[in-house]
């Protein structure tokens, strides 16, 4: 399996492109989404693996950039923004690949930065992810950005 990498936009600020690499099987349908988000200075480029493997094991899955990172437009905001991107990723897949996303079983998990972003989604979409799973995640963002991570 080979991901695909993708375009959408932000439905807040229309910021775009945003970027997010795509991997599954074709050939299966109404698969668990799981979106793995990236750490807080990469892009989705070191966690394409994962979502590979995780495809390999029946899981649509996702690896958004967040905004001004890897290759997609924007500016980070260490949580605010970003975490409307990754809404904004889910909802598109959801869209485009409405045959092979079973739409009750989406789920998330995040290393570093991308951990928190994950808690971050789960609290402010409560009722869209089923699962979040954050590993090394970062606790305080204030703290975080003031101190340049």
């Amino acid at each position: 399996m080979t991901p695909m990498t993708l375009r959408y936009q932000s439905r807040v600020d229309g910021t775009k492109p945003l970027l997010l690499d795509v991997c599954f099987k074709p050939s299966r349908k109404k698969l668990p989404l799981i979106v793995v988000m990236h750490g807080y200075n990469g892009g989705r480029e070191p966690v394409r693996p994962d979502i590979v493997r995780l495809a390999a094991k029946g899981l649509f899955a996702i690896a958004p950039d967040m905004r001004g990172r890897g290759e997609s437009a924007g500016r980070w905001d260490s949580g605010g923004l970003d975490v409307m991107d990754i809404h904004d990723a889910v909802q598109f897949c959801l869209r485009k690949f409405a045959r092979q996303i079973d739409a009750s079983n989406l789920n998330i998990v995040g290393y570093s930065g991308g951990g928190g972003n994950a808690f971050s989604c789960f609290v402010r979409f409560p009722d869209l992810f089923r699962v979040a799973a954050s590993f090394f995640g970062v606790p305080d963002y204030a703290a975080f950005y003031k101190n340049k991570g």
